[in-house]
């Protein structure tokens, strides 16, 4: 498993980690799925009533995160090709709680948005 931590970005993934573009304030992560399965899990969080969420032909996931020290959100995005317009899905994550693990399962990917330890 890969890790890549930077700032408040704490990400673990089973697929290579990218640098896609460095701004002078974000930085742009791109992990290619080679358009599969994708579970998303929210682990940890109080009163979430659903259990995961399935993508389809995911391609890739962008992940963009600040390089400024007062900004904590991040933004996920879900692609069926490697252009933010043709996102399935995007969220924000508060980066500083929570950390991001991918994993490549036989038939699917797991991604799991989860608190950091010690929280």
């Amino acid at each position: 498993m890969k890790n890549f931590k930077k700032n408040f970005l704490d990400l673990e993934s089973d697929f290579p980690i990218k640098i896609l573009n460095n701004f002078a304030e974000d930085q742009d992560l791109i992990i290619n799925l080679q358009s599969r399965v994708v579970n998303l899990i929210f682990k940890d969080v109080e009163n979430f009533p659903v259990s995961r969420f399935q993508l389809t032909e995911v391609k890739s996931i962008l992940i963009r995160h600040s390089l400024r020290i007062d900004i904590k959100l991040g933004t996920i995005h879900f692609l069926r090709v490697i252009d933010l317009n043709s996102s399935l899905l995007n969220f924000s994550l508060d980066l500083e709680n929570y950390k991001i693990s991918i994993e490549d399962k036989s038939t699917h990917v797991d991604v799991f948005c989860g608190k950091k330890k010690g929280l």
